[in-house]
């Protein structure tokens, strides 16, 4: 109860807006730069020029066309920020462009690797395997 009240004090104050609940997400022609926090300053990014995102256990990576970025975004963040019509969370640890989706290579357990245009290997799970194949029209 004490974290939520602080963490929403955190959020106003650094002016985080998260999208109300029944209000749809962003779309991509809502967007132009994404400004990303990084240990270098401040990044404007093209969410298009964005391949995947991937926690790593302490921050996000962004894997962008200009090369990776360290961000303190969180993964949820990042979903709630970025045109839902472009971006799908496929792992508690990843976030992908489908856009930038080359191919899915199954895996045993049901899952896939997602394989991405900029040569990066993405984890599925199960779970967000059967979204993502709904959501290519597969299943």
């Amino acid at each position: 109860m004490r974290l939520g009240k602080a963490l929403a004090r955190a959020r106003h104050r650094l002016g985080f807006q998260p999208f109300p609940a029944g209000q749809a997400r962003p779309s991509a022609a809502d967007f132009v730069r994404l400004p990303v926090t990084t240990r270098q300053g401040i990044r404007l990014i093209d969410p298009r020029d964005l391949s995947h995102a991937v926690f790593d256990g302490e921050l996000v990576t962004l894997h962008t066309r200009g090369g990776p970025l360290l961000t303190d975004f969180t993964l949820q963040d990042l979903e709630d920020r970025l045109p839902a019509n472009i971006f799908e969370r496929v792992h508690r640890r990843a976030l992908i462009n489908l856009e930038q989706l080359a191919c899915l290579d199954p895996l045993e357990t049901g899952g896939y690797t997602a394989r991405m245009q900029d040569g990066g290997l993405v984890p599925i799970s199960r779970q967000a395997a059967r979204r993502l194949r709904r959501r290519l029209g597969l299943a």
